[in-house]
């Protein structure tokens, strides 16, 4: 079933852009730049994105960890990738974001206060 979506979400996706005025010549200005010795640097910035969003997650953990709530690395990694995805693909995204990792976090038992402190003090605590 979600194979079928999936595959749904991406034909409709690939009509709109292809009948989009202009997507085609902004899809391939993209890529004009593209250099194949520029990907060192691609991957020092994948490099260097993964250390920042794991050093929130383990930041989160350490929060969260200090209310006497545990809850995994892994589980702490995924949402903070996925809230930090939310705050840059959504307009205004850090309300949405924060809303729901403070849900995310309930839904994990642990109290609305401790997701909401642990949210508000991650952007100053060290990991």
């Amino acid at each position: 079933m979600r194979l079928v979506f999936g595959l749904g979400v991406l034909g409709v996706v690939l009509a709109l852009v292809l009948r989009a005025p202009g997507a085609a010549s902004q899809f391939a200005s993209a890529f004009r730049g593209f250099r194949p010795e520029r990907l060192p640097w691609l991957a020092l910035a994948a490099l260097a994105e993964t250390g920042s969003l794991t050093a929130a997650a383990l930041a989160a953990r350490r929060l969260l960890r200090a209310g006497r709530r545990e809850l995994p690395l892994v589980s702490l990694l995924g949402l903070t990738v996925a809230s930090t995805a939310v705050v840059d693909l959504v307009p205004a995204g850090v309300a949405p974001a924060s809303a729901w990792l403070v849900e995310q976090y309930h839904r994990r038992e642990v109290p609305v206060s401790l997701g909401l402190w642990s949210l508000l003090a991650g952007g100053f605590a060290p990991p």
